[in-house]
């Protein structure tokens, strides 16, 4: 697979685009992807920053459970890349969903209008609120 990661997210994105995503998320109940991470900074920058390693994509699952390395096997044989980091946001940890769903995210497929704003701001909101718990449980790990 000699697929870049800036060419894997521009087949993601055609991919959003064409339906093949959509069919891809309907086979695994899947209603929220993002890309987010280095190579969406990058592809916005230009080549001002290094090249992406890999494909940071986050994705969430409809049900309770989703059988994420089908995803993953799905998503690296579609984009012709191995490198796809895949997050699934219902088990991800508050700063993770955040930067997930971010402003700095670009949301590809959502099951229904308005979802990828929801999930955004239920995130980011939960980082606010959570963020001098972490810096106590930071500051008593420092001081043990």
């Amino acid at each position: 697979m000699g697929t870049t990661a800036l060419q894997a997210l521009a087949t993601l994105r055609a991919a959003a685009d064409d339906g093949r995503l959509a069919a891809l998320c309907r086979r695994h109940d899947v209603d929220l992807v993002t890309a987010f991470g280095s190579a969406v900074r990058v592809d916005r920058a230009g080549a001002e920053e290094p090249a992406p390693r890999d494909l940071d994509v986050a994705v969430r699952f409809a049900g309770r459970r989703g059988d994420l390395v089908a995803v993953v096997t799905d998503l690296v044989d579609l984009l012709g890349l191995a490198a796809v980091d895949v997050m699934d946001l219902g088990r991800a940890g508050v700063v993770a969903r955040s930067r997930a769903l971010g402003p700095a995210a670009e949301p590809l497929h959502e099951a229904a209008p308005g979802l990828h704003a929801l999930a955004q701001m239920a995130a980011l909101t939960t980082e606010m609120e959570t963020e001098r718990l972490r810096r106590w449980d930071l500051d008593l790990l420092a001081s043990r």
